[in-house]
């Protein structure tokens, strides 16, 4: 599966919470562009964005080939939580609002790659710099937790000769 769905399904999607898609190595696009799409002189500014007014949550993991979340913008003011990771191949944050104080409901951005993350391009750059208080690097995260762990692990063996000295006649 290339397109997870269509620009034109969009509209039954409108009360659509989480998004959620993990592990598709096919995955190009998330809100797929319809046939001829961007080659008509007609197309106007509705054609080219997308609206998700409920989304709460976007997920996307593992998705190697994924170039696109979708072409245009995307409206999703109501946005809580994202994930992002394993995704290097998407180059552009869609993300798009009119609104005075944009995302007042985002409260956590989780990105595998800061290197990544940096390079994005953005639909409105603004937005990038109001994402960043909001954004936990994981890799940075996993890292510590295992030289936390690696301490954890020497306090034992520590431990482990104390006991064995204490064996001893």
């Amino acid at each position: 599966m290339k397109k997870l769905f269509p620009r034109a399904m969009l509209q039954d999607l409108k009360n659509l919470e989480v998004l959620d898609v993990r592990w598709c190595d096919v995955m190009e696009e998330i809100i797929g562009r319809e046939e001829g799409e961007g080659s008509s002189q007609s197309s106007s500014s509705t054609s080219t964005t997308a609206d998700l007014p409920e989304l709460k949550i976007l997920h996307l993991q593992g998705l190697f080939e994924l170039k696109s979340i979708c072409e245009g913008k995307l409206m999703c003011d109501s946005l809580e939580y994202m994930e992002f990771g394993y995704c290097s191949n998407l180059k552009r944050m869609p993300f798009y609002t009119t609104n005075e104080h944009p995302f007042p409901s985002l409260f956590q951005i989780i990105v595998d790659d800061e290197n990544w993350w940096e390079r994005l391009e953005w639909e409105q750059s603004h937005l990038n710099t109001l994402f960043q208080p909001k954004i936990r690097y994981a890799a940075a995260d996993d890292d510590a937790d295992d030289d936390d762990d690696a301490a954890d692990d020497d306090d034992d063996d520590d431990d482990d000769a104390a006991d064995a000295d204490a064996d001893k006649p």
